[in-house]
């Protein structure tokens, strides 16, 4: 705001004969300055005691008198210019650094006991180090650059692996259709019309999603951009309405990120899996079954560089030498004794000599060297100064106090407000805690760090989430065009009266294609916005690089950094796509096995829409073992201190700490849910009624056993030997059990996630009762409501 002045001021301090700064400036009995030598040349030749000025051309005599207010004023731009970079305190070239306040010093101040103890530098060796550390971040970003480059092209060589595996389904699912007539037709109408139900349900908790994530994104952005705005400002300004705009930050509601996709959806479309796996096995069977009803699908109860804009300290230099000795003010109609060079309003001048007329003798009332009335000469150029001065002053508002006019120093912490020296003595700030205006602009300034630091975090955690999206749609589509595809292989087979059925679900296919598609697309539409950005921070880091004044390079230096250190990445990612779109992909592939099971299931009047029920488990004393403390409401197990005094009975076990459910399975599909710990080992799954209870037994089918569990702080699924989970990339806190009875399958899931855990894909029931199974061996297990 202040170029136009400067621009003025350094006008004015040019000789008008050789169009530089001023040399050694003399003034003129007319008012003009100009270089004594510049002067002295032009001079040459003339005689006689009165010549002309150079300048308006009036008659003067010789007698030169230095200006040394003018003088003074060279000095400081003269060495400011030509430095590049000077102290703002010393005015001195800026040629060491100090580590412990990270700021450019000068050799005095290094001296000084604000930087006596500090570990002080060459300017230049910081600036090594500075480039060296731009290299290693260059390093890394390009590193972060060739992942995301892999990235894409993973994520399209995954897309063509699922494609494959999504047509090879299809085929099979065509064959298992073909041989359906028109009893099946009614059924799979119903259940291609409850799918395009879920598919609009998922559209439409997707855009929600979305929609709260920008959301949030736009409010961090309007918050982080004042919060920016805040910190470049000077001090004076900085402190104006700072503490609202922090607390704008500590009322915000947290930013509560549910999941995209509840579980329920996921295992609604893993049901398609199930019903295509049943359907295989069953074709046959299906023609003699009776009618049915229901659906299949389950139920669930519901830094920029800190431009300040200067210290003040050139200003106020300018502004104290067009201050007029004697009445402290802007100089008015400014004078200079001849005789000393001292500068003063001429009218305040007269009145002074005035005053002491009784002197015969006036004297200067600065330095008090005796002098005349005919020693006055008007001082332009000084006039000229005082009223860039005023201007410059203007840009300066804000910064005195507005009752006392006093500059701003402290700041009263108990109401927020910039005060000066006398605003201390006031009755309202008496008892008030205050403290150095810079000392509270700090502080507030490391505030406004931290709070930038926590929301730029956040928005990174919004950013990334959105991002891992469209790599989770790549897997979602891939997997939905393999079920399609099975759907589509079936259906050609069928008969006549199923055709009108298979073009529904494909239609509702179609549906979660375009879905995954539109997730795809902006997935790559973001790691492309990602590699541009990160483009753009490689290009400024290089540009800064090529800086050969260390100041300059220093001035931009911390900004990159900065970039660069909050692009990098955190390693919780969350995943681009929520378990529920997960759970509904891995349900299309489900299918076939489900429609294996699904004759059988007919030819005992089952219903092929049978829902999946949530069971109500609860523990069955009876069979638990004697070191095994079950809850009264039989919710809930967990391993005892010493063995309990209990009945010997047929149905307990004795060797191992097993207990098991109540409710027993013969037929139809359920789940339930079970607690578990990160301590102990423990073991979940269902069992034969007929286990043994009274011999030694080990956990796997063979048994009649089918588990998953941890055990030495890893999980896995309870066979002979056991098989490590290799999907679970978690501490698991809660395990879905689902019991396919008709399919002969058990399969887990983590349901904080959705994520599949394991399957038994060919258990044999032998048409024995299922009984839910619980091990908890120095751990505590809960059956979930």
């Amino acid at each position: 705001m202040a170029a136009a002045p400067l621009q003025g001021l350094c006008e004015d301090v040019t000789c008008s004969i050789c169009l530089e700064y001023f040399k050694d400036p003399v003034i003129t009995e007319c008012g003009h300055n100009f270089c004594r030598a510049c002067l002295t040349q032009s001079w040459e030749g003339s005689e006689g005691e009165e010549i002309s000025c150079p300048q308006c051309r009036s008659n003067v005599r010789r007698s030169l008198v230095s200006n040394r207010q003018l003088a003074l004023r060279l000095q400081e731009e003269t060495i400011t210019e030509r430095k590049g970079g000077a102290c703002g305190k010393h005015r001195e070239p800026l040629k060491l650094f100090c580590k412990d306040d990270e700021a450019p010093i000068c050799m005095v101040c290094k001296w000084s006991k604000e930087h006596r103890e500090h570990l002080v530098v060459p300017l230049e060796e910081v600036v090594q180090e500075y480039k060296d550390l731009i290299y290693s971040h260059l390093k890394l970003l390009e590193e972060e650059r060739a992942e995301i480059l892999t990235c894409k092209a993973n994520t399209e060589e995954e897309s063509q692996d699922l494609l494959k595996e999504t047509k090879a389904e299809m085929e099979k699912t065509k064959e298992l259709f073909r041989e359906l007539h028109s009893f099946l037709n009614e059924q799979e109408e119903r259940q291609l019309a409850h799918l395009e139900q879920v598919e609009k349900k998922i559209a439409r908790k997707r855009e929600e999603h979305l929609a709260r994530l920008s959301r949030e994104l736009s409010s961090l952005g309007g918050l982080i951009q004042k919060m920016e705005q805040k910190r470049q400002q000077p001090p004076g300004e900085l402190l104006q309405d700072v503490r609202n705009l922090l607390q704008r930050h500590e009322y915000k509601e947290p930013f509560q990120n549910p999941v995209a996709f509840p579980p329920e959806l996921r295992w609604e479309i893993w049901e398609i899996r199930e019903r295509n796996q049943f359907l295989a096995e069953k074709t046959k069977q299906f023609r003699d079954s009776t009618v049915l009803s229901g659906s299949l699908l389950p139920v669930f109860s519901g830094q920029p560089v800190m431009a300040t804009g200067g210290s003040g300290t050139p200003v106020q230099d300018l502004c104290e030498e067009a201050t007029c000795p004697i009445c402290l003010d802007y100089f008015e109609d400014p004078v200079i004794i001849t005789g000393c060079g001292h500068n003063f309003c001429r009218a305040c001048l007269t009145q002074s000599w005035e005053k002491n007329r009784v002197n015969k003798a006036a004297s200067c009332p600065q330095c008090r060297k005796p002098s005349r009335q005919s020693c006055l000469l008007p001082n332009r150029q000084l006039a000229a100064c005082v009223e860039i001065a005023k201007k410059l002053r203007e840009g300066e508002k804000g910064k005195v106090c507005e009752t006392h006019r006093a500059p701003l120093t402290l700041f009263c912490k108990d109401e927020a407000l910039s005060l000066c020296a006398m605003c201390e003595k006031s009755d309202q700030h008496r008892d008030h805690e205050l403290v150095p205006l810079e000392e509270a602009a700090h502080k507030y300034k490391e505030l406004i760090f931290s709070r930038l630091d926590i929301l730029r975090k956040k928005r990174e955690q919004i950013l990334t989430q959105k991002e891992d999206a469209e790599k989770e749609s790549q897997d979602l589509f891939k997997s939905t065009e393999t079920e399609r595809q099975k759907m589509v292989a079936q259906f050609q087979e069928m008969h006549r009266f199923l055709e009108d059925q298979e073009k529904l679900f494909l239609d509702q296919m179609e549906e979660v294609k375009k879905e995954i598609a539109k997730k795809r697309d902006e997935h790559l539409a973001r790691l492309s916005s990602k590699l541009t950005s990160l483009e753009g921070i490689i290009q400024e880091m290089e540009k800064q690089c090529h800086h050969q004044v260390a100041s300059e390079f220093l001035q931009g230096v911390r900004s990159a950094l900065e970039r660069s250190e909050e692009r990098e990445i955190s390693e919780d990612v969350p995943a681009a796509f929520s378990p529920e779109l997960r759970w509904k992909i891995w349900n299309f592939c489900d299918v076939n096995s489900f429609l294996n099971g699904l004759m059988e299931l007919f030819k005992g009047n089952l219903l092929y829409g049978q829902q999946l029920r949530k069971a109500d488990i609860s523990l069955d004393p009876e069979t638990a073992h004697p070191q095994l403390i079950l809850s009264g409401d039989r919710k809930s197990v967990k391993w005892g201190d010493e063995l309990q005094d209990l009945p010997n009975n047929p149905e307990r076990f004795d060797l191992r700490a097993f207990v098991l459910g109540r409710e027993g399975f013969t037929q139809g599909r359920y789940f339930w849910e079970v607690l578990v710990g990160s301590e102990g080992t423990w073991a979940v799954g269902v069992a034969r009624k007929s286990v043994r209870r009274k011999a030694p037994l080990t956990i796997s089918p063979k048994e009649g056993i089918w588990a998953v569990g941890m055990s030495n702080g890893k999980y896995w699924s309870q066979q002979s030997p056991d098989v490590p989970l290799q999907t679970v990339s978690r501490k698991l806190t809660k395990i879905q059990v689902i019991l396919n009875y008709a399919g002969e399958r058990v399969a887990f899931f983590d349901a904080d996630t959705g994520s599949l855990l394991y399957t038994f894909l060919t258990a044999s029931f032998s048409g024995e009762t299922l009984l839910p199974f619980f091990y908890p061996k120095k751990s505590h297990l809960s059956i979930s409501p």
